[in-house]
């Protein structure tokens, strides 16, 4: 198995990555140099790691509350981390809606904005953030 390894990302080019049947081959792909990836233990094609990142790790397979408006609704982030979320997912669209990246700037960053200390993931948005107004035209 693949017990211990790990891939360190240092390079923007031909990085170490694991192919689907767990194996080492190059790639060319841009990647970060902020981040570590390791394999704690496999099963078959299954496999568990943690994923390190400047504000936290994401342990693999990741549970992944939807904060869709900077809020994992009903929930505190205290909460939010005591289900055992390592990381939140956030709507790049609602948030270009409600409540605007000008107030998420002035309240210190979306991190600040939901007083959450740990990774977030958001979408790119881009596509829906600007194709209304070409809908519109």
């Amino acid at each position: 198995g693949a017990m211990g390894w790990s891939v360190i990302v240092r390079s923007p080019s031909a990085v170490p990555t694991l192919d689907m049947a767990g194996g080492l081959r190059q790639s060319r792909r841009i990647m970060s140099s902020r981040f570590a990836f390791t394999i704690a233990a496999t099963d078959g094609r299954a496999r568990t790691g943690a994923i390190r990142m400047q504000r936290g790790t994401i342990r693999t397979p990741a549970f992944m509350p939807v904060g869709t408006a900077a809020t994992v609704k009903a929930m505190k982030p205290a909460d939010v981390a005591a289900s055992g979320a390592d990381i939140i997912l956030g709507n790049t669209y609602h948030l270009m809606l409600r409540p605007g990246a000008e107030r998420v700037a002035r309240l210190g960053g979306l991190p600040d904005f939901l007083g959450w200390d740990r990774p977030i993931l958001t979408d790119s948005g881009g596509y829906r953030v600007m194709s209304p107004a070409a809908l519109t035209s």
